[in-house]
């Protein structure tokens, strides 16, 4: 048992220094569609989720939960952030696999110029899809990876890109840790005009517990230093109590704080979340998920 402990030690400190060595490049979040996540669950724990990683959305936040999965389910949703832009996926996550499809939308905004003038319209639209697999080689141990693909277009130009994401997921005793290594490999964004973007690498932290009805999360991301952006690593943090067939949350995700609940009836869940924004309007999330 302590060589396996070893060999899992070892083997997330090279992962760390191995990404951690792309993080002096030059970037831009041109896909911020990833960036919004999956599911309502998880954004009711305040998006801390890479350490729990324990249902369908895995496929999109830790792929290697995957390994540990029992059943299939498919989850879809919609959200209206801020007042404005829509998003949407759907995500199918089963034992060692998993899909996901994502659009964000921004309708159709009317352009002004510096005065105020009206000068025509603006309308933006990304797509993302995401490839999971997760295996387990040791008993306590799991090991993902995830393709992401991008497409964005608007008027004036689209974009194309994609990059490999791997991550681990360590549980023993009612205890998860788990680590996203977002964008380790990746094609840069290419536009029709000729611009070009890379992916913003990342590693995300995060650990969960259990005990009885009760669980908690917490996660760390923005670890690796970008250029051109300040601050300290975000911390996002979640709790959550299941009492069958209800079930409600409460998070923190950066400056948002999240509020959520379940309602589970035989093969289908209902989950609702809403973020309360210091600034701007809130946002609200509907997710239906599929059991089989």
């Amino acid at each position: 048992m302590k060589a396996s402990y070893c060999c899992f030690l070892c083997l997330l400190l090279i992962l760390v220094a191995v990404c951690t060595s792309t993080g002096g490049q030059n970037y831009s979040s041109v896909a911020a569609l990833f960036e919004i996540g999956v599911g309502a669950r998880p954004a009711g724990l305040g998006n801390a989720f890479v350490g729990l990683a324990d249902d369908e959305t895995a496929a999109f936040h830790n792929p290697a939960g995957l390994a540990f999965a029992d059943r299939m389910a498919i989850n879809s949703y919609f959200s209206w952030q801020f007042s404005s832009f829509t998003a949407l996926s759907v995500c199918l996550g089963a034992p060692y696999f998993g899909v996901t499809i994502l659009q964000l939308d921004s309708g159709r905004i009317e352009a002004v110029d510096e005065d105020g003038i009206p000068i025509g319209e603006f309308h933006y639209v990304s797509r993302g899809g995401v490839f999971s697999a997760g295996f387990a080689p040791l008993e306590f141990l799991a090991l993902g990876a995830k393709i992401k693909l991008f497409q964005s277009s608007s008027y004036s130009t689209n974009g194309l890109g994609g990059s490999l994401s791997p991550g681990l997921l360590f549980q023993m005793s009612g205890f998860r840790f788990g680590v996203s290594f977002e964008n380790l490999v990746a094609t840069p964004v290419y536009f029709s005009d000729g611009h070009i973007e890379p992916w913003p690498p990342d590693v995300r932290i995060g650990g969960a517990f259990s005990i009885a009805s009760f669980s908690g999360s917490l996660e760390v991301e923005n670890i690796i230093p970008r250029r051109g952006v300040t601050g300290l690593p975000h911390a996002h943090v979640g709790l959550e109590a299941s009492f069958l067939p209800v079930a409600f949350r409460l998070g923190f995700d950066q400056n948002m704080l999240t509020l959520g609940m379940s309602i589970n009836w035989n093969l289908v869940r209902l989950d609702y979340t809403t973020a309360i924004h210091l600034q701007l309007p809130m946002t609200h999330r509907l997710a239906l998920t599929v059991f089989f």
